[in-house]
């Protein structure tokens, strides 16, 4: 099978609490799906805020962040 290559068989301790919550908010149809779209999401999240870090200070800004600030 292709997935073999991709996945890994684990077993794990998870909150149940947690995880019926996860299947709720994701609408995944397994325990398996939830913790792949959870894993998914964070790796993604993790990606893009490393990826925004790099910028720090790269940017030319040109405004007052204070009148930003106030406006939102």
């Amino acid at each position: 099978m292709y997935w073999k290559k991709e996945m890994k068989r684990t077993n794990v301790v998870i909150n149940e609490k947690l995880i019926k919550k996860a299947i709720q908010l994701t609408g995944a149809k397994s325990m398996r799906e939830a913790i792949d779209i959870a894993l998914r999401t964070l790796v993604d999240k993790e990606s893009l805020y490393r990826s925004i870090m790099k910028l720090r200070g790269k940017l030319e800004w040109e405004g007052d962040v204070q009148e930003v600030k106030a406006t939102n």
